[in-house]
């Protein structure tokens, strides 16, 4: 995909929690992962921290309930990926 669209950021989907994400981005190489997409229960602030230390955005998935979004706001996330309208049932 890199070679034909250069300027298109990678993600990477986890639906588990990644110990030590250094490790798991050397296997990407030589490309460079943008973001990671961490189901929003498999996270906590630590691993928010560890994933921005690495230069990754943070953009967990799918927080639908207000007091999961607070959660993640107190993470320091850098966005949401959601179902729903905060607000809505």
């Amino acid at each position: 995909m890199k070679e034909r669209a250069a300027n298109v950021h990678i993600g990477l989907l986890l639906n588990s929690r990644i110990v030590k994400i250094e490790n798991y981005l050397r296997s990407f190489q030589p490309y460079s992962v943008y973001s990671v997409h961490p189901h929003f229960r498999t996270i906590q602030a630590e691993d928010v921290l560890d994933f921005k230390s690495n230069n990754l955005k943070v953009f967990p998935y799918t927080v639908n309930e207000q007091s999961d979004l607070s959660a993640m706001k107190q993470f320091g996330v850098d966005g949401i990926i959601s179902d729903s309208i905060m607000g809505e049932s």
